[in-house]
């Protein structure tokens, strides 16, 4: 990724686009998209936005973009999550084509971010841009806590306020989720313009496996992050959280291996076998995670990790690598092996090489609604072959499309494993584009487990 890349905040005018500082913020006078801290920052920018401000400035005086943009809107605010979707969704959509069509070019990544990440009312979805459009003097108002929700008035700011506040299922409210967003996008940048992302797993190894239980990220990371990391108590809780973002891997792997596992005492086996299907470029540069889970079941000798999934060619095609280990693992003998296989998995099956493993695992798969053609023989191989498998999803809507495609290929689904939420879920959340509401997270959801 480029380490330049505007952040969360200069998506929505709230830290200059160009230096990322969030002091003496002043709009681009062309598009008011943009902020910028100085004339200096506006300039050194400017070969970079012209295209984008001239087409938006443009835009916005266009008769049928301000028919199209305001005509399925309502005056009143509504709560269907549905129709505010669908509502931003179309509207955003229809501005990347347009803005495509006078600017004669594709729009670059940076570009199509601040598309689909404008800030829009939570109660109509109406942007700063269409406000101007329909000749109103009003503008978005922040809520005043997490800044990161929008509002086009008072009256749809107290419709939208109590379930802007109300927790949902994964034990956060959406206002809750905002300030973790921020509070993230801060610490991401305070590592500095080439750092990085965070990753941190604890270098402890376990005298024994032990049940995930009810244990909890808390009850189980927090005392060690603590201690190996020597940080005072009140950043503990933000540092964890972002290291759960590389730590969700193995630990979903593990609740697979607990709740799936072909034989019941696997964490006694010599050599451990998983299998991570659709794998892409998330497990590959985060690969020094799943050495925890030889760390938390030591009377494993090997794990053999595979990684397969035809996105995995941008990496040099297939092969296998000995990883490093920790110094405690390498003076055991202990050994950690990923193998790449870039293809499908029911191609990967074909081989004459290929064993049952002891788990197979398909994170955030997107099954039901993507690629689902494709995802099909791999599902029904898994079930035929009665191979213990666990599918994981980005939010709740995603993994119950998932899991309905996967129960109607004839899996017999786990109800524990089925469209709940992944305690062991990536806590780092994500803005969605075009939606004024909701996130995603990595392994979010447990989708379907069966075997």
């Amino acid at each position: 990724m480029d380490h330049k890349r505007p952040p969360v905040l200069a998506w929505v005018n709230q830290a200059c686009y160009s230096c990322f500082t969030e002091e003496d913020l002043k709009r681009c006078g062309g598009c008011k998209r943009v902020s910028f801290c100085s004339n200096e920052c506006s300039r050194a920018n400017w070969s970079k936005h012209k295209s984008l401000c001239k087409a938006l400035k443009t835009y916005e005086q266009e008769p049928a973009a301000i028919l199209f943009s305001s005509f399925s809107l309502s005056e009143e605010p509504s709560d269907h999550d549905g129709y505010l979707f669908n509502a931003g969704e179309a509207d955003g959509k229809n501005k990347l084509r347009r803005l495509a069509d006078l600017m004669k070019r594709p729009l670059t990544v940076d570009e199509r971010n601040l598309v689909g990440w404008e800030p829009r009312c939570l109660g109509c979805t109406r942007t700063d841009q269409l406000l101007r459009m329909e000749k109103k003097t009003a503008q978005l108002q922040l809520c005043p806590e997490c800044k990161l929700s929008f509002f086009c008035s008072g009256s749809h700011r107290d419709f939208a306020m109590p379930n802007h506040k109300k927790v949902g299922p994964e034990g956060v409210s959406q206002c809750g989720a905002n300030q973790m967003i921020r509070e993230d996008d801060h610490f991401k940048r305070s590592a500095g313009p080439d750092a990085p992302d965070f990753a941190w797993a604890p270098s402890r190894v376990v005298s024994e496996w032990t049940s995930l239980g009810d244990s909890s990220w808390t009850t189980e990371y927090t005392p060690i992050l603590a201690e190996e990391a020597g940080l005072p108590e009140s950043a503990l809780p933000g540092i964890l959280r972002v290291a759960t973002e590389g730590l969700t891997m193995p630990l979903t792997i593990l609740l697979a291996l607990e709740k799936l596992a072909r034989t019941p005492e696997w964490f006694k086996q010599e050599t451990l076998v998983i299998h991570v299907i659709g794998a892409s470029q998330h497990e590959m540069m985060r690969g020094m995670m799943f050495e925890e889970i030889l760390h938390r079941v030591p009377e494993v000798k090997v794990l053999k990790i595979y990684f397969v999934g035809p996105q995995l060619s941008q990496f040099g095609g297939s092969g296998e690598i000995d990883m490093d280990c920790c110094p405690k693992c390498t003076a055991q003998g202990r050994k950690r092996t990923h193998v790449i296989q870039a293809m499908s998995y029911h191609e990967f099956a074909s081989k004459p090489s290929y064993t049952k493993p002891d788990v197979a695992v398909a994170q955030n798969s997107g099954c039901g609604s993507e690629e689902t053609a494709s995802w099909k023989p791999t599902i029904k191989l898994l079930v035929d072959e009665k191979i213990p498998a666990l599918f994981t999803s980005y939010q709740q809507e995603e993994a119950e499309q998932d899991h309905d495609l996967i129960k109607s290929l004839g899996a017999t689904i786990d109800p524990s494993l089925a469209k709940v939420y992944n305690k062991w879920a990536s806590h780092v959340r994500h803005m969605e584009p075009f939606k004024v509401k909701g996130y995603y997270t990595f392994n979010g959801w447990l989708a379907a487990g069966f075997r």
